[in-house]
Order: structure tokens, then sequence, then C-alpha cells
């Protein structure tokens, strides 16, 4: 992972449930620490709605990524309708 200040950092991860399509859930092995569970729903055709979670073992924990967590899941978010689009694209 980069972060603004041209810092590496490392993001390792190990999924725990893979559920296609509905549901996904991990949890990093490198700080800061959480898990993650993600669940999938069809809106229509064209659209998916997307529950994501990130789960802290303590506020404090939380509170040390909450000012930058939202902006960054965002462009993650971005970055994933991005490779969707293309997927989409090539059928």
């Amino acid at each position: 992972m980069h972060g603004p200040e041209q810092g590496h950092y490392k993001n390792e991860s190990v999924f725990t449930k893979i559920t296609p399509p509905l549901h996904i859930a991990w949890y990093r092995i490198s700080n800061p620490l959480f898990r993650v569970a993600e669940y999938f729903s069809k809106v229509n055709e064209n659209d998916t709605k997307v529950i994501f979670q990130m789960i802290f073992e303590t506020a404090a924990e939380c509170n040390k990524i909450r000012p930058y967590a939202p902006e960054k899941n965002e462009e993650n978010f971005d970055k994933l309708e991005m490779e969707l689009l293309k997927m989409q694209a090539m059928n």
C-alpha cells in the first residue's frame, strides 16, 4: 500500500469466507488490524448494493484510521468500479 506522503506500507490480509456472489470476509494481518465484511445484493440488471463493514477490536483502533479511511475506501471502490466496467466491456 502506498501512502500520500510517498510511504510504503505492508498490506497483508487473509480471506476467511467467500460465498459467491453474496459475501466476502477477511482480516488484516498487518497494521492497522481490523476485519472486513462485504455483502453484495443485486438491485437490478445494472446495479448492486454493497455493504462494507470495517470491524475493529477497540474504538481507539478505529479512531486511528477514521480521519482517512472514508476517502481511501472510496478510492478503492472507484478502482473496483473501473475494473468491473472493463470486465463488462470485454463481454
